[in-house]
Formats: structure tokens, C-alpha cells, sequence
């Protein structure tokens, strides 16, 4: 478990070297996923209810809508289906399914209300 999030840790380093704005995360399957307009990244794990969870931040450079299509379009590439469980004007809450692997909670805030520039984005699942 330690060694997953150290692998996505270095991962993260490592990608960060190749292009300031493109993230890619290593999903629990094997799977790599890239996601545009990164400006940081953070990447740790955490427990919650009993559950080790893999969690990563995501501080983006497009408004809220945009970093949630975005980020639907890479994991519905990589064959995502998505759930819309909240939106309103400053927050979108999304669940990620596929057959065979963990399902992925992502959430989409806005930042910076009144400019639209700037968003949040947190991607999440269970590891054990």
C-alpha cells in the first residue's frame, strides 16, 4: 500500500519534468490518465471508515466547467462511465464506473468565483 502511493508520488515528480500543465495518475487497475491546465498537483493517502483511500488534488487554470469536461473526457476514454451526483454553479460531484476496477469520486469546485479562472478538481478511491 505504502509502495502504491510512493510509485504515485514519484510518478507525479516525474510528469510534473515533462509538461507544466498535463498531470497523469496511475489509476488502481494499471491504467495511466492525463488530465490539461494543471497548475499543482498533490497526491496523498488517507483513511477513512476503516478505508485506505488514494487521493489527488488538482489546482487547474480553466473555469469550473471546463476542468470537468476535461477530466470527463480523459477517464471516458479510458472507459469511465460518469454519475453526476451534485452540480450547481460552483461545485460539481461526479462518480466514475468501470467494470473490474475501484470506483472514482471526483469533485469540481470553483475558486475563484467572480474571475471563472481557476478551479479545483480531487479524485478518489478506495485501495483496499
Amino acid at each position: 500500500m505504502k509502495k502504491i502511493a510512493l510509485y504515485s508520488i514519484i510518478a507525479l515528480f516525474l510528469t510534473a519534468c515533462e509538461a507544466p500543465n498535463v498531470a497523469k495518475v496511475d489509476l488502481k487497475e494499471g491504467k495511466q490518465i492525463s488530465f490539461n491546465n494543471i497548475k499543482t498537483t498533490k497526491s496523498y493517502t488517507a483513511t477513512k471508515d476503516n478505508q485506505d483511500r488514494q487521493l489527488h488534488f488538482f489546482e487547474t487554470s480553466t473555469d469550473l466547467n471546463s476542468t470537468y469536461q476535461d477530466f470527463n473526457k480523459s477517464f471516458e476514454s479510458n472507459g469511465y462511465k460518469p454519475t453526476i451526483k451534485t452540480q450547481s454553479d460552483s461545485l460539481i460531484q461526479v462518480y466514475y464506473k468501470k467494470p473490474s476496477a475501484a470506483l472514482i469520486v471526483a469533485n469540481f469546485k470553483q475558486i475563484q468565483p467572480k474571475e471563472g479562472t481557476a478551479s479545483q478538481a480531487v479524485i478518489s478511491w478506495q485501495l483496499n
